[in-house]
């Protein structure tokens, strides 16, 4: 279902970020899956719990704490972002740790299904059309790369430009002291943390999107009885013979992909909703108080926090609404005979519509995207008038 293209920046991703450290996976180019390699694992475990984890616990929360009790508001708006982007990228890579076997296995079995669908239920004919719509998953990845390159680029020409900013290591060492050979070596230290932090990011990203593309724009669709629009799979596929088997398998890989992603989802809004606070706090009261640069910072990480996550919540209402949608439809259609009918039904009281969820605690509907839109605007009014 993936085009080779596809295929090649994907696995391009994963073996050259474990070979720097950001992905405990390599790529088999012949098969075109993820698999397995020690010491990819063991290097990716020691920069993350040993050189990753150390910096943000100390590190960033000391200097949080400095720059509040002498209130700078310019350096504690830098580094209160700082610190909940790295918390982020923490959760992503403890993740990582704990569930890489089964993010590996996952991520595989999808694979497998998906090139299945494609050759056991569309159709010659439509080839022409499905390949138009796959199209989209080969820009969503080059428009991740894109990105990756120029948040590396970006950050590593401001550590240029302003090595003693409190984000960077070098914000400890007096411009007396700071010899060019040392802002040789902070500016390739930081350059290459940037790699290692932005592709661990950026395959997270790759994967969780093309997944939920695929499942809500292609695939989920299909199953659904009744559609006045055209359909570009065999009509053989929803029938009370096919129907239940292909269905089963896309509700329990998705059931893997929740266990698994489904976990950060709590934790994820919380921190964007604390960082898009923070940044509307100081950019409305303490405007005056800090300069263009960080201004021009500060407005960028609220654009792409609330851009980001409204974009995951769009887009996870869209596949509760095409799950459930997907049910309502069995509940009408006619299968053929009387015995067919009860099966089906029994067989729609017992499926799940496929939804992004944690647990019973926690599901994304259509109507979260608002809920987590008007919520951001009461709070920072309500954050205002606390101020005042």
């Amino acid at each position: 279902m993936f085009s080779k293209y596809w295929y090649n920046f994907f696995g391009a991703a994963i073996h050259y970020g474990g070979m720097i450290g950001s992905c405990p996976f390599g790529w088999d180019w012949e098969e075109n899956r993820v698999i397995a390699v020690k010491w990819r694992e063991w290097l990716f475990q020691f920069i993350f719990l040993m050189v990753y984890a150390p910096y943000v616990s100390v590190l960033m929360t000391v200097k949080v704490i400095y720059y509040h009790a002498i209130e700078d508001y310019r350096s504690l708006a830098l580094m209160y972002g700082l610190w909940n982007w790295a918390a982020m990228i923490f959760l992503v890579g403890l993740l990582q740790i704990i569930y890489g076997h089964d993010i590996q296995r996952c991520i595989n079995e999808f694979f497998e299904y998906s090139e299945t669908f494609e050759d056991a239920y569309i159709t010659r004919k439509k080839k022409c059309e499905f390949k138009r719509k796959i199209w989209m998953l080969d820009i969503m990845m080059t428009a991740v790369g894109v990105i990756i390159g120029l948040e590396i680029l970006a950050t590593s020409t401001h550590h240029a430009f302003f090595p003693h900013d409190p984000a960077y290591p070098a914000s400890l060492i007096t411009k007396e002291d700071f010899t060019t050979s040392m802002f040789i070596a902070l500016a390739s230290f930081y350059f290459c943390g940037q790699c290692v932090v932005c592709t661990l990011i950026g395959l997270q990203v790759a994967a969780v999107t093309n997944f939920m593309f695929v499942v809500t724009l292609i695939i989920l669709p299909e199953f659904r009885t009744g559609r006045k629009s055209r359909y570009i799979t065999v009509a053989h596929l929803r029938t009370f013979q096919k129907l239940p088997l292909a269905y089963r398998t896309l509700q329990i890989l998705f059931t893997m992909f929740m266990d698994i992603y489904g976990r950060l989802l709590i934790p994820l809004q919380t921190l964007c909703t604390n960082q898009i606070l923070f940044c509307n706090f100081i950019l409305l009261t303490r405007w005056e108080e800090i300069d263009v640069l960080h201004r021009i910072i500060l407005i960028f990480w609220t654009m792409i926090t609330m851009g980001g996550w409204t974009g995951i919540l769009e887009c996870s209402g869209t596949l509760f609404l095409v799950g459930a949608r997907t049910l309502t439809s069995w509940k009408h259609w006619n299968w053929g005979t009387p015995w067919r009918n009860m099966y089906m039904k029994k067989f729609r009281r017992s499926s799940q519509p496929i939804r992004v969820h944690h647990g019973s605690c926690y599901t994304i509907r259509k109507s979260t995207v608002l809920e987590f839109c008007m919520g951001i605007v009461r709070d920072t009014f309500r954050i205002m008038l606390i101020d005042k």
